[in-house]
């Protein structure tokens, strides 16, 4: 038994499956499933102004959850949850608080824009569909609440299996079965855990041929409510009289009802000639506790003629003295046994319903379906279509439908067999049975069609199909953008990278979905090259099948607030790693260091405002101070700097120095940071 996130990575609001809501959301980009798609730099955000909230998730089916966990930070923390309640509903109206945290902080206590995954174990047994988080405090921050992830775990029970075959434990390696190593005189429980097999489906029936005899399946499960299992095991067809041929079968029968004195057996097998079992010798035993019967009587009626005694060929000899009455000789016999193939297939102009056979007299008629024009003969048995081979009479005798077999199958039998059906028919008669010969009067289709209809003679029918647009722009590592069809039909689309699948990463088309379909697509730094051009290509077709694109290259550029010295080159970039320092050199107790231009470029994508520059004094070394100003000349010192509007791609600048108190103490290698932080502006 172990605990498992039991939320798969979402890819929207209801992809792949569940749903995901929340009560404010700021955007598509940071919409509620991002907290639930396994990414670390995506997350789900409040719409501005909102700082309590609660987001959603929909199981398919209930879940007993016993642990969740919630991966919160970025920037100084602020923006995290301090105070929520985690909660569960069978109905979406009615909630059961299962746990409450009070006073969460330092979510970024690893530095400036670090997130930190914290866990929280719940007691909790009972099952619910709907989880919620109801956050209604944030670590302070005046406008956004963020949450990174959230993971909610149940409870997954271990289930093994080990094959016990000729008195030794088993299990499949993937080519043979080997001995599974088992020390004991059966399994134990780690045995089971550590050698056992998940699953049996993969074992091909190859190798479930190389064991011979006695085959057990021995099934452990750590769930207390399993007291039993089940499973299915796909044969061969066979029947039980092939199997149970010449033996004796013996029925044994436990019941605890103390009235009970004797036991009944009904056994339905297929119609048989009494002769055919008995023989020629019948010795019938009579028995009665009348004391005044004497004697019994047997009555049986039989069809029987002399000449059935008669073996191999014979031949009749005739006279008579009558000159005008030439012989004439007429002679009944059985037929042979034989399959006749229907020579034409019935065009079905619907989906096939039913078969109706109408018959005469013996059931001795069996039946085989053909859906490709007598290539291959199939019956329907074990919940799929089998292949007959029809080159031998006896194996289509064995083999073939009965009555009642061909008229229990229904629409859903019939799926995906194609639009024609053609019949064979084994028909057999018997001469104990010969005043009942074996006759079909017709076979009728049942098709779900449709009636009063108009019909029409040499007409050509023409789609007209609009090919799908795309409207694009990408700029700062974001796709934006919406695929749209005039036929209003349903559009899909994939993205590629550097002609490697992006999204969805596993190289296949989104979903058909109705247009227009917006695409909103972050592409990470970390997949882009920064020392030659990108390929970005955006693939998208329609209903139809019509295939079109988007492409474009680009430099790879880093994406967020960044640094830059006054050459233009970046000193960090995105994932928090230093790519370049300001070198101040040696500096002296007592010194002022000239001053150094820096300037932040806004490659957010969006505006923003509010635009907070800082030092970060808590790693400043004793007697040191950093000073910063938006001129150089005149030099204004200050410990941080705001801005107003900022828009994509617009820059900013300041001058930073350093200055070492006279009685600073000497520190090697000495290094200092700026913080930044902003508001996404309402533009």
């Amino acid at each position: 038994m172990y605990l498992k996130n039991m939320i798969p990575a979402m890819t929207s609001n209801t992809a792949p499956s569940g749903k995901v809501s929340a009560t404010s959301v700021e955007n598509t980009s940071t919409d509620g499933w991002c907290a639930f798609d396994g990414k670390a730099n995506t997350y789900w955000s409040t719409s501005r102004g909102v700082i309590s909230a609660r987001i959603y998730y929909e199981f398919p089916s209930s879940q007993i959850i016993k642990k969740y966990t919630i991966k919160a930070g970025g920037e100084d923390g602020r923006l995290a949850p301090k105070t929520w309640t985690f909660e569960g509903s069978n109905d979406g109206t009615n909630w059961t608080v299962l746990d409450t945290q009070i006073n969460q902080t330092d979510w970024a206590s690893a530095g400036w824009g670090s997130v930190t995954t914290r866990e929280y174990l719940i007691s909790n047994d009972k099952r619910f569909t709907s989880y919620r988080v109801n956050v209604t405090q944030n670590n302070g921050h005046a406008y956004y609440l963020f949450i990174y992830e959230i993971e909610m775990f149940g409870v997954v029970f271990d289930k093994r299996c080990i094959i016990y075959n000729d008195s030794k434990y088993k299990i499949y390696d993937g080519a043979n079965f080997i001995e599974a190593g088992i020390s004991g005189t059966s399994p134990s429980e780690s045995d089971y855990i550590s050698k056992g097999m998940i699953d049996l489906s993969i074992i091909p029936e190859s190798a479930w041929q190389q064991l011979q005899g006695d085959v057990e399946l021995c099934y452990y499960s750590d769930d207390p409510s399993t007291t039993s299992t089940q499973f299915i095991v796909e044969t061969t067809p066979f029947t039980f009289a092939e199997e149970w041929q010449d033996k004796e079968i013996n029925v044994v029968e436990y019941t605890d009802d103390s009235q009970q004195t004797e036991s009944s057996i009904s056994l339905e097998t297929e119609s048989f000639i009494l002769c055919d079992e008995l023989g020629d010798n019948v010795d019938v035993l009579y028995y009665t506790d009348e004391l005044t019967k004497t004697a019994a009587t047997l009555e049986y009626d039989i069809n029987y003629s002399p000449l059935d005694d008669i073996q191999n060929n014979f031949e009749v000899v005739t006279w008579t003295d009558e000159s005008n009455n030439p012989p004439n000789l007429s002679l009944s016999a059985l037929p042979v046994n034989q399959f006749v193939k229907q020579s034409n297939d019935f065009t079905l102009p619907g989906s096939l319903q039913a078969i109706t056979v109408i018959k005469t007299a013996s059931n001795n008629a069996k039946f085989l379906l053909s859906f490709d024009s007598g290539l291959t003969w199939k019956v329907y048995r074990y919940g799929k279509w089998i292949e007959v081979i029809v080159d031998d009479l006896n194996t289509i005798r064995k083999q073939a439908m009965s009555y009642k077999e061909i008229s229990k199958l229904n629409e859903s039998n019939f799926k995906n067999q194609g639009d024609k059906v053609r019949f064979g028919y084994y028909i057999e008669d018997r001469k104990q049975e010969s005043l009942n010969a074996t006759k079909i009067d017709a076979t009728q289709l049942v098709i779900k069609s449709n009636v009063d209809n108009t019909k029409f003679q040499n007409l050509s029918f023409y789609v007209l199909n609009t090919e799908a647009t795309i409207q694009i722009s990408f700029n700062s590592g974001k796709i934006l953008g919406q695929i749209n069809d005039e036929d209003k039909g349903k559009v899909q689309y994939r993205v590629l990278l550097n002609d490697l699948p992006y999204f969805p990463n596993d190289g296949s088309f989104t979903r058909l979905a109705p247009s227009p379909v917006d695409i909103n697509l972050n592409i990470s730094e970390r997949d882009m090259h920064f020392d030659k051009d990108n390929k970005l290509r955006v693939e998208f077709k329609d209903y139809w099948g019509n295939t079109d694109y988007w492409q474009t290259t680009f430099a790879g550029t880093y994406t967020g607030l960044m640094f830059m010295d006054e050459s233009g080159e970046y000193l960090s970039d995105t994932f928090g790693g230093i790519l370049k320092y300001l070198d101040f050199g040696m500096i002296f107790a007592g010194q002022t260091t000239l001053d150094q231009k820096v300037v932040i470029k806004n490659q957010l994508g969006y505006p923003i405002d509010n635009l907070l520059l800082e030092v970060n004094k808590e790693k400043l070394p004793e007697g040191v101070t950093i000073e910063l100003s938006r001129t150089q000349a005149p030099f204004l010192a200050t410990d941080y700097i705001t801005y107003g509007l900022t828009k994509s791609l617009e820059t900013q600048e300041f001058y930073v120095r350093i200055v070492a108190d006279i009685e600073a103490k000497p520190v090697p290698n000495g290094i200092f940071e700026l913080k930044i932080n902003s508001n996404k502006a309402t533009v």
